[in-house]
Order: structure tokens, then C-alpha cells, then sequence
């Protein structure tokens, strides 16, 4: 067996750190793509029939909702006209059905 240097000893373990980092990042990266996807929640979709079949109250949220995309809640309660408590709960009702999804606690995104 040859014997390798100090220069080549150094090169090599400078490579052997370098793969380790490589693997590392990997493992951070997957681990990533694992959370997202874990998180990612399949929406029912809204037609006419459902949206008659809804209770008055949550129809007039999710019609809101479809109109602006995106809200808050303030939001959804300026274009409604109703309180931020009622429209609070009707968003989360919407959440739990599967209509709506509500994204870093703040935020309810319907898509």
C-alpha cells in the first residue's frame, strides 16, 4: 500500500469535511420537502350546490372569500358587515371543513 503525505492526507480530509457538509444539507433539505408536504392539506372544492347546501351564515363568509382570495379576518368582516368574532368563527368552521385554509395562524388563504 502507498503511503500519502501530509499534503495528500490534508486534501483528503479536507474532502471527507466537505462530503459531510454535502450529506448534511441533504438530510436538511429532505427533511424540508418532508414538512411540506406532511403540512400540505388537500381543499374541497366549492361548486353552487355546496355553496346552497351551506348554512346562510358560513356561505355568506366563503362567498366573501372567493371574491377576495385572501384575508383576515378584518377583512372578511369589513366586506360581510358582520363582527370579527362572528366571522372569526365562521372562517374556522370553514378551516375544519376542509374549504379554507388558514396559514401562520394569521392568515386564512382560500384557494
Amino acid at each position: 500500500m502507498t503511503k500519502l503525505s501530509e499534503n495528500d492526507n490534508g486534501i483528503l480530509n479536507e474532502i471527507l469535511k466537505r462530503l459531510d457538509m454535502l450529506i448534511w444539507m441533504h438530510s436538511e433539505i429532505l427533511n424540508a420537502i418532508k414538512d411540506v408536504n406532511t403540512n400540505k392539506k388537500v381543499l374541497k372544492s366549492i361548486d353552487a350546490i355546496t355553496l346552497i347546501e351551506m348554512p346562510p351564515d358560513l356561505r355568506k363568509t366563503m362567498m366573501a372569500m372567493m371574491e377576495l382570495e385572501t384575508a383576515t379576518v378584518e377583512e372578511v368582516s369589513i366586506k360581510t358587515g358582520r363582527s370579527v368574532s362572528i366571522e372569526a368563527y365562521c372562517l374556522e368552521h370553514l378551516c375544519k371543513d376542509g374549504y379554507l385554509v388558514k396559514k401562520n395562524g394569521e392568515r386564512i388563504i382560500f384557494s
